[in-house]
């Protein structure tokens, strides 16, 4: 007699934008929703503003593949990655939602393995895993992030304890917590760190989820506007308790010369300290 075993339904969420490249946004589309040994049940994916005709065939075929599962979620303007996924978040409509990043690709075992741990342990409210980093000429490394929150809490006093694009959540802890901040390169570092000061659980494992291109980065990292939001984003985890004088100074300090002097001492930096 064959073992039923009991798959807890459950959604992904993306957003695309004009400027995806097409050929990656492809094998994203197709790494979750082809290539999975467990399929999800409903994809959320939100146009961030108007697309090219290219785009547009290619979110067509996905539509006309599957057609019960994928939902497109058009919006007249660009708004920006968080207020998309905060307008897509409320469309999802079940508790677990995974995320899931235009110009990623999705390990075949992904959901297999993250909806066991939940069904595992269902109190856990957030979770990820490692992810292989890549540029053009493939060349990669893994990033990996603490397990558990013995480990996860003071990570998260220095980076975020979650690969973003590799992670599930339940949908109404996020919405708890008040979804994704005004930030706009770190809204998902900020929305993690208030979901642990909620009391969130967070749980991650030691499996490869997905493969994340790299091939801008390090630039995008780099610069005075990027350091003035991670400026923000210390004082706002100090104003909320998540760390003290001490720690937001120490924070300070920690990414003031990298992202100020350019992509390369990026590169270096974020690959020895920052991670």
């Amino acid at each position: 007699m064959s073992t039923v075993i009991d798959i807890p339904d459950f959604s992904v969420l993306m957003s695309v934008y004009i400027n995806d490249d097409d050929a990656f946004f492809d094998q994203a589309m197709a790494s979750i929703l082809t290539d999975q040994t467990v399929k999800p049940t409903q994809v959320v994916l939100v146009i961030d503003g108007p697309i090219h005709k290219a785009k547009q065939q290619i979110i067509q075929r996905y539509q006309d593949a599957f057609p019960h599962i994928l939902d497109v979620l058009p919006l007249q303007q660009n708004i920006g990655q968080g207020p998309a996924l905060n307008h897509g978040l409320v469309h999802c409509a079940h508790e677990y939602v995974a995320r899931m990043d235009a110009d990623d690709i999705s390990v075949p075992t992904r959901f297999e393995k993250q909806i066991a741990l939940v069904r595992n342990h269902p109190n856990v409210d957030v979770s990820s895993g490692f992810v292989d980093e890549f540029n053009r000429q493939d060349v990669g490394r893994i990033r990996e992030v603490p397990l558990d929150m013995e480990a996860i809490v003071p990570f998260s006093k220095r980076r975020s304890p979650v690969n973003h694009g590799a992670c599930i959540y339940k949908k109404s802890k996020v919405l708890a917590a008040g979804g994704y901040t005004s930030f706009v390169q770190v809204q998902d570092y900020a929305l993690f760190v208030e979901m642990l000061c909620d009391g969130a659980i967070f749980k991650n494992q030691s499996d490869v989820l997905v493969r994340v291109r790299l091939y801008d980065e390090y630039a995008r990292k780099a610069g005075w506007s990027y350091f003035k939001e991670e400026i923000g984003l210390a004082r706002h985890f100090y104003s909320i308790g998540h760390f003290g004088l001490l720690g937001f100074l120490r924070s300070i300090m920690l990414r003031a010369a990298p992202r100020l002097l350019g992509a390369r001492l990026v590169g270096f930096l974020y690959g020895k300290i920052l991670r």
